[in-house]
């Protein structure tokens, strides 16, 4: 059985990833090429639900490109998920808020890209959370983009 961190109401976008198991490696994120590469496998996070981003920002568009890989490492009825937020400085709120979700809650695995409007949103920082579907998120995030 998971154990809950803190319960979350469910957010007001959502999309499916469609999926089908792997383990996460130690907790990482770098930039490369201007690429950022992120998991969620850091302390304080939702046991049973790991993701690995790939991420790039677009300056020309103005949008911050996501992939997204998914893995519910537990054999139950919850569907691990991914919260992904934007955060304005000048406003101090979030304008950005989608959950992804691995369609298959019995060790299913899935990827999928995003595409973050963050000019148009304003957004100043982005950042990840792994969960539960409609359950918990965990305390801490990675941030996988800010304007500098």
């Amino acid at each position: 059985m998971r154990k809950l961190i803190a319960t979350v109401p469910a957010a007001a976008l959502t999309t499916l990833l469609t999926f089908a198991g792997a383990a996460p490696a130690g907790a990482y994120m770098y930039i490369r090429n201007g690429y950022t590469f992120a998991d969620t496998s850091y302390a304080g996070n939702v046991p049973g639900s790991y993701f690995k981003t790939t991420s790039r920002y677009d300056a020309k568009q103005g949008y911050l490109y996501i992939g997204l890989t998914g893995y519910d490492q537990i054999c139950d009825q919850q569907q691990a998920a991914i919260r992904i937020r934007g955060w304005d400085v000048q406003t101090a709120e979030w304008r950005y808020n989608n959950i992804l979700w691995v369609a298959n809650p019995c060790k299913g695995q899935g990827a999928g890209t995003i595409a973050v409007p963050v000019r148009a949103l304003g957004v100043d920082a982005v950042v990840v959370a792994d969960g539960l579907r409609n359950l918990t998120y965990g305390r801490n995030t990675v941030r996988i983009w800010y304007q500098r």
